[in-house]
């Protein structure tokens, strides 16, 4: 068992967290449920430190640039909008549990040294669509591409190809803007 407030690498080192994050408090921004955290144990088990991971009920960018029906993951932290943002996303509809999934690999991607907000500010210039290979590694996919491929990992395992058909139905390939209604 990990220690309270690290985490393990791919390698089974074992990393505190940087301190003052654990019981810091932040406004418009809560840390993960208990709920939240079972379930990126599914697929992250402890390579994530999640004492340092916190929800923020507000756009990261400014001026109204965060696209409805996104959340980003900057810094190690998600940033939903007020719209999106739920107490619990373990407990809310399975559109913004793959979102929260996604989000969550971003957070391990920072967490691992990914250098995520250089690359997400090119996010929109990359595809989040993405075809599996065989024998080809994670790693070599876009960061965006990534995180998608977990968080459809995650609702195959753990839903249904049916479940998951819909919501890529819903996800269209064009705009986000779609998905409200899923």
């Amino acid at each position: 068992m990990p220690q309270e407030g690290g985490c393990y690498d791919l390698h089974g080192n074992y990393t505190e967290a940087p301190s003052g994050r654990v019981d810091m408090e932040i406004e418009n921004a809560r840390h993960l449920t208990p709920g939240e955290i079972k379930e990126a144990k599914l697929l992250f088990k402890n390579s994530i430190n999640y004492q340092n991971v916190f929800i923020h009920n507000e756009a990261w960018f400014p001026f109204g640039l965060q696209t409805a029906h996104t959340a980003v993951s900057p810094d190690g932290d998600i940033y939903f909008l007020p719209s999106e943002y739920r107490e619990n996303f373990a407990s809310s509809t399975l559109r913004l549990q793959h979102l929260f999934m996604h989000e969550m690999m971003h957070v391990w991607q920072y967490q691992h040294g990914y250098y995520v907000k250089l690359r997400g500010m090119f996010s929109w210039a990359v595809s989040y669509f993405y075809t599996l290979e065989r024998g080809r590694s994670l790693k070599t996919y876009a960061l965006e591409q990534q995180a998608c491929i977990v968080a459809d990992y995650w609702v195959l395992k753990y839903y249904s190809v049916r479940q998951w058909a819909q919501l890529k139905k819903c996800l269209n390939p064009f705009s986000f803007n779609d998905v409200a209604d899923c």
